[in-house]
């Protein structure tokens, strides 16, 4: 598949969409690697698929019959009432899929058109921010290895998006205000975390810094020669 996949991210328009059953028959292999139950495979297909949607000259056909797919990947985590839950629950084999499902995302709304974009960003920013679930040092504390780097990935790409759609960005947080309220709250705690980590840090390097002047110190030897009590007293 991947090699598939690279030789239609190279290949001149006319030869990937030319042929029609050609192009189909790539759609359907790229779809059925995307429902694999091997994390590794489905990781692999997505970041190969992200090349394809990143070529513009032929991008519209692969967007129309795999964008769907592309979110049917992180369908699963973001959606429901129980995500906080499901976050918590993520394994180390989970982790490059949903990153890279994210990634291939980010790629579908930087290549779409202006009457798609608003959609697109309001998908991608309302998922990332149902990925955050920390907002106290207590809710950390209670988080998986892997459920934290889930939770900093998602804040790493909403501050990639918010510069990057700023209007449409704005607009999503303004009409899902509870979503706005999480995302602040996540971010303060971040910050909160940020401080604390550079105090830290600042405290330590004093304490090398005493460290290191007192072993830089001379050993001062007190001596004294007795013998002179010894003449003195005879």
């Amino acid at each position: 598949m991947l090699s598939c996949v690279v030789l239609a991210s190279v290949a001149p328009r006319q030869v990937v969409l030319g042929h029609r059953e050609s192009f189909h028959r790539l759609v359907r292999l790229i779809r059925s690697q995307l429902h694999s139950e091997h994390p590794q495979i489905v990781s692999k297909t997505l970041q190969s698929l992200s090349s394809l949607v990143a070529r513009r000259d032929i991008n519209g056909p692969f967007i129309s019959s795999l964008g769907r797919d592309v979110f049917n990947v992180i369908r699963p985590l973001v959606t429901g009432d129980d995500v906080v839950a499901k976050v918590k629950d993520i394994t180390e084999d989970q982790l490059p899929v949903i990153q890279d499902g994210f990634k291939t995302l980010e790629v579908l709304v930087t290549v779409a058109d202006e009457k798609r974009k608003f959609s697109l960003v309001s998908l991608l920013t309302q998922s990332l921010c149902r990925l955050l679930c920390a907002s106290s040092a207590d809710e950390w504390r209670l988080l998986s290895q892997p459920a934290r780097r889930i939770h900093e990935f998602a804040l790493q790409r909403l501050n990639a998006v918010a510069p990057s759609w700023p209007v449409e960005f704005k607009q999503v947080l303004a009409s899902h205000p509870v979503l706005k309220k999480q995302l602040e709250s996540a971010l303060l705690f971040q910050s909160s975390r940020q401080v604390q980590a550079q105090q830290v840090a600042k405290a330590k390097a004093v304490a090398e810094s005493k460290n290191a002047h007192l072993s830089q110190q001379p050993t001062i030897k007190l001596t004294m020669d007795f013998n002179a009590f010894g003449k003195a007293a005879s």
